[in-house]
């Protein structure tokens, strides 16, 4: 990705995109050499040293399990807010039009995981981290999986360890202060949520 010095985001702003939008796109290469994607959700946990994995599952049928072996580096993407910037908002005259986003990408190891247990584990966290409000779903497998070789024979979980985080906030940082202003007066007049969302980031980067 290319990340000029003043669009890039330390760690912790990584993981705040990780956790507010987990859909993420994960891509690999496959046996022919061609990038293959899927579109999953994925939970970040941060380990005792430091560093960050990212769990996720796969259905067993789906191919891109099997580029994980061979201890291939993968890549997720997330992709945060985003919205286009007209040059009509900046303060210091004649420019062109522009967008503003935040987008996370992660790349690493993987680790396949494939034991009933693990797989349990898994779909229990991602139960507890989507599952809100008084209509909440507690975890339980049907009936159709509760046997080991059911639930493994029909999904596939992983763990990519995360040891490259690229995260890049492009928020106008490179335009005056008054301009950055005039685009955030900009996005106060826009009512969708995506440019409420840029908006919100933008002013937390002013202060």
């Amino acid at each position: 990705m290319y990340l000029p010095k003043h669009f890039s985001m330390e760690t912790e702003g990584a993981i705040g995109i990780i956790s507010e939008f987990p859909f993420a796109t994960l891509i690999t290469i496959d046996q022919d050499g061609l990038p293959f994607a899927n579109h999953i959700p994925m939970l970040a946990e941060r380990l005792p040293n430091g560093s960050i994995k990212l769990l996720g599952h796969l259905a067993r049928r789906n191919p891109q399990w099997v580029h994980f072996r061979g201890n291939q580096s993968v890549l997720a993407i997330f992709n945060g807010p985003h919205s286009y910037i007209t040059p009509s908002w900046y303060v210091s005259g004649r420019d062109v039009p522009t967008w503003n986003y935040a987008v996370v990408h992660a790349s690493g190891p993987v680790k396949l995981i494939e034991d009933f247990d693990g797989l349990t584990d898994i779909l229990k966290k991602m139960t507890a981290r989507f599952e809100s409000g008084p209509r909440r779903w507690e975890f339980e497998l049907p009936d159709d999986l509760t046997d080991a070789s059911a639930l493994t024979s029909a999904i596939v979980g992983f763990e990519l360890l995360a040891e490259k985080i690229d995260a890049k906030f492009k928020l106008s940082q490179n335009r005056s202060k008054e301009d950055q202003q005039g685009v955030v007066e900009g996005l106060s007049e826009r009512t969708d949520e995506m440019s409420r969302m840029v908006r919100s980031l933008m002013i937390r980067g002013q202060k």
